[in-house]
């Protein structure tokens, strides 16, 4: 198989280049040389122009080159977590399969064998007594073999609406971005549900008190009585798995206690949000911290020039505006403040589009997400009574957009995909060196479920914007000449 190494190799053979000269051309040493070609050193821009130059690389080559280094990594788990991401964004099927069910002995008034499947099924049955509700302490468990179970039975038991609340105790490798990134998109299925909160800390849990850990607490009425019921489940590394059965709430307390000291050195890094604020709006906020990348299938409202919004407007009735802003804001706009909330809109979108312009700002889109904006009039993201774009509207932002991308003195950069993403129901922003911010988009608002979270932690924003910034543009992007190409021929139609 044809490598980083290889390739280098072979363009000095073919240059009659001795590696020694190509380290004295980098102005490096052999060890650091050795590292960047075996992608043990991880290779910056600035490095990987030196490469290009010292091997006179030809278009074609530089292109070759450039896949190999957006390949490289100075961790194998950087890569591989790349394609753990590749999987979530794209692959429709993505969603993580059970491996072998775990056995345990079950200790409940008896000695049983049973599968951890079986014995969820078994909690779950009691949400069928009168007065159930339940709550749940989990202290990290993310193998697949685990979590993927109980992922359905949260899921399962949010959606239906049950009274079950969950906490989940989460700690993040220093070293194993694969680690990080596969758990977050373990946990993500459940970040949009009020009832799951999540704790993360800059350091690995398997040090900590408890091995791999569940404490349930389960009450119900039976015979005009309340039962409190309590399990606890233990998995260990020697693959083992225990789970006890016990009604004694003494013991209870004291477990709750060890979850909740455990706490102390966990931080809830999500802010949750459920309606737009024009006083203290989170992007305008987040555009301070640095450069950011948008991910989502079609522009932002970041990105449509203030002259469309103008126009698609100035096609709205007082009575039309009034039912948009009551959508956008949660809340009813009378008629005599229309023109207060008006002025405000404008002033906030403003605000908006100049937050991409402070700072590095990249956009990445899926070329279909594309053509259904410009063909529909309508965003994925569309707010309810916003009328369609019209296809000189359209015309207008993808111009503007394009534009942006090709003005050297823009900071702005735009990849469009393509191939399309699996899921259109969320957006995400990531934030380098701060956070993740994700919103939510549902055909109208359902009790339980944010709109939008941030997470702000710094180890799981890196593992994204590693994936935006050195991937997405060499693996699944146009260039920016295809990009040109494709916005023209959508505009000439």
């Amino acid at each position: 198989m044809k490598t980083l190494y290889s390739f280098i190799a072979a363009l000095c053979k073919d240059q009659n280049m001795k590696l020694e000269d190509l380290q004295k051309k980098l102005n490096t040493s052999r060890t650091t040389l050795y590292r960047y070609m075996k992608g043990i050193n991880q290779i910056t821009p600035g490095v990987a122009e030196g490469f290009v130059n010292a091997l006179n690389m030809s278009i074609q080559d530089t292109i070759e080159f450039q896949k190999f280094v957006s390949l490289s990594a100075f961790d194998n788990s950087l890569i591989e977590s790349r394609k753990v991401l590749d999987d979530f964004l794209f692959e429709k099927n993505s969603e993580s399969k059970p491996g072998f069910d775990v056995d345990m002995v079950l200790y409940d008034g008896d000695r049983y064998l049973r599968t951890f499947k079986e014995i969820l099924d078994n909690l779950y049955s009691y949400s069928e007594k009168e007065g159930f509700a339940g709550s749940i302490k989990i202290y990290n468990c993310l193998s697949e073999n685990i979590f993927s179970n109980l992922t359905d039975f949260l899921l399962k038991s949010f959606s239906e609406g049950l009274h079950v609340e969950a906490e989940q105790f989460i700690g993040l490798s220093e070293k194993d971005y694969l680690q990080n990134a596969y758990s977050f998109i373990s946990t993500f299925p459940l970040m949009k549900y009020e009832k799951y909160k999540f704790y993360y800390r800059e350091m690995e849990t398997k040090d900590g008190p408890l091995p791999d850990s569940i404490l349930f607490a389960l009450q119900y009425m039976e015979d005009g009585k309340q039962i409190s019921k309590y399990y606890v489940i233990s998995f260990f590394e020697n693959g083992f798995a225990d789970c006890i059965g016990f009604h004694d709430k003494y013991m209870y307390m004291y477990l709750s206690r060890i979850f909740e000291g455990l706490k102390i050195s966990f931080t809830n890094v999500m802010r949750k949000y459920d309606s737009v604020d024009f006083e203290d709006d989170i992007f305008t906020e987040m555009n301070k911290k640095g450069s950011s990348v948008l991910v989502k299938p079609n522009p932002c409202y970041d990105e449509i020039p203030i002259e469309v919004y103008e126009s698609i407007l100035s096609r709205m009735s007082d009575e039309e505006l009034i039912e948009l802003f009551s959508a956008m804001l949660g809340q009813k706009i009378e008629a005599d403040a229309l023109p207060a909330t008006l002025l405000k809109t404008f002033e906030y979108l403003k605000k908006r589009i100049k937050g991409t312009t402070t700072s590095k700002h990249t956009d990445i889109y899926s070329k279909q997400g594309i053509i259904d904006f410009f063909t529909t009039g309508k965003l994925t993201d569309h707010v309810p009574y916003l009328p369609a774009f019209s296809k000189e509207e359209a015309s207008k932002v993808l111009e503007y957009i394009n534009n942006r991308n090709n003005d050297p003195k823009d900071t702005y950069a735009l990849h469009i995909t393509e191939g399309s993403y699996a899921h259109n129901d969320f957006i995400f922003s990531i934030y380098k060196d701060f956070g993740i911010i994700v919103e939510y988009i549902y055909p109208a608002h359902t009790p339980g479920l944010w709109k939008m979270i941030l997470i702000q932690n710094e180890r799981l924003a890196s593992i994204f914007t590693d994936y935006f910034e050195n991937h997405i543009p060499v693996n699944k992007a146009m260039d920016k000449k295809q990009t040109d190409a494709f916005i023209k021929s959508l505009i000439d139609i």
